[in-house]
Order: structure tokens, then C-alpha cells, then sequence
């Protein structure tokens, strides 16, 4: 649901061709599906070019390898007890880094902390609290908006059947994060945005989660 109303939003109010829109959505998302996308030679790095502005957005579970603190995407077909077989959050960010665009930026609404967002444990025999994640940080080209930081739970808004933090960034496309009213929402408005919003809905779940950028806030999310 969070995928699909994105794509909407980005057709719909911002004039986004539907062409130039990949969705894959639950059994889609697969391990061999990430790596066909996102992989060297894979399918983005073949459609863009050095003019290309990339946004990917991902809305899912997160898993952590217990052993190395590492963060990995739960694709469909793979068993978040053994993470190391999910594609990791430092491969992702590689691939979109060396993607030959003029930027990527990337919104990632799910959380490493070994729970859902109905705060039940992913991994077998865990217990429901927060483990910790190494922190894979972006590099030059890349800016992420994430739900969470490592600890913390990416938590569901299940009276508007979406995740807080995507429910906020659809709020702010409406044009509620543009700040100084110029018609253009740049990541460092939606984050401020965002965490003027999502911590209060948060708190009233039991939970702490303020969303987190890394990298460029002057960087250009939509505009209109």
C-alpha cells in the first residue's frame, strides 16, 4: 500500500511519467529481483544517464545479522532468521552510489531492529527488543531519508494503513513540508518535517523514533 499510493502521488500530483516508474511489490521483491535491479549491469544502471535523478523507495522489513551487526533488506523469498542470505543495506547503497546519475536519493521506510513494525520479533527465538545495527553510512552522490535510526522501530499508522514515517512524507509532498512556500521540497524540508511529526505519533505507540538524513539537504525531493 505504501508503494503503490508513492507511485500515485508522483504521477498523479508531480507528473511523473508511469513509464519511468519500476514498482515490484511483495512476491515481485524477491533476492533475484533486487539483484536484477540493482546489481552491477543491472536494470537501473542500464535506464539512467548522467543527467538522471534517481529516487528509489523502499517500504519493508530490515533485518540484522545478530554476529556482525549488519543491516539487511528482507526480500520476499528470504527468511529474515538467516540475513546474511538478504541483500545488504551496504550493497544497496554501493550500487546506488556508483549508478552514473546526477543524484539518488533514497526514502527507506523499515528499520534493522529485529522487529516488525507491530513490535513482534522477526527472528526466531529473539526477544522484542532493539538490536543494534552497524551504521552504513552514504556517500557524495547518494541522500537517504530513513524511518528510523538502527535501534529503533519503523512503526505503522494502521488507522491510515501506512507506516508513520511514509504517511508524513505523503502529508509533506501535499506541500506541507515546503517551508518557504517555493514550490519545491528539498530533503533537508522533509526530514525537518518529518521530525517535527513522527517522534509525537511515535510517543503515543510507546516507541521513539525520529527520522534520520544523511547527506545533502539542499538536495531537491519534488517540485512543482
Amino acid at each position: 500500500n505504501d508503494a503503490e499510493i508513492i507511485r500515485e502521488y508522483l504521477v498523479k500530483r508531480f507528473g511523473y511519467d508511469r513509464r519511468n516508474i519500476l514498482l515490484r511489490l511483495d512476491e515481485q521483491a524477491t533476492k533475484g529481483e533486487f539483484e536484477r535491479i540493482f546489481g552491477p549491469n543491472g536494470w537501473l544502471e542500464r535506464q539512467v544517464t548522467s543527467t538522471s535523478q534517481v529516487t528509489v523507495y523502499y517500504s519493508g522489513h530490515g533485518s540484522p545479522d545478530t554476529g556482525s551487526g549488519s543491516a539487511f533488506l528482507v526480500p520476499y523469498d528470504i527468511d529474515p532468521n538467516y540475513p546474511s542470505t538478504g541483500y545488504a543495506v551496504s550493497e544497496l547503497y554501493a550500487s546506488l552510489e556508483s549508478l552514473p546519475a546526477e543524484s539518488v536519493t533514497l526514502m527507506l521506510d523499515a528499520c534493522f531492529s529485529g522487529t516488525s513494525r507491530a513490535n513482534e520479533p522477526l527472528l526466531v527465538g529473539a526477544r522484542p527488543v532493539a538490536l543494534q545495527v552497524e551504521e552504513v553510512l552514504p556517500q557524495k552522490k547518494l541522500v537517504v531519508l530513513s524511518a528510523a535510526s538502527g535501534t529503533q522501530i519503523s512503526s505503522s499508522a494502521e488507522d491510515r494503513l501506512h507506516g508513520l514515517f511514509t504517511y508524513f512524507i505523503l502529508k509533506g509532498m501535499q506541500g506541507e513540508a515546503d517551508s518557504n512556500a517555493d514550490r519545491i521540497i528539498t530533503t533537508g524540508e522533509m526530514n525537518t518535517y518529518t521530525n517535527n511529526h513522527v517522534p509525537t505519533e511515535a510517543r503515543r505507540l510507546g516507541r521513539e523514533q525520529p527520522p534520520q538524513l544523511h547527506g545533502d539537504a539542499d538536495r531537491v525531493l519534488v517540485r512543482w
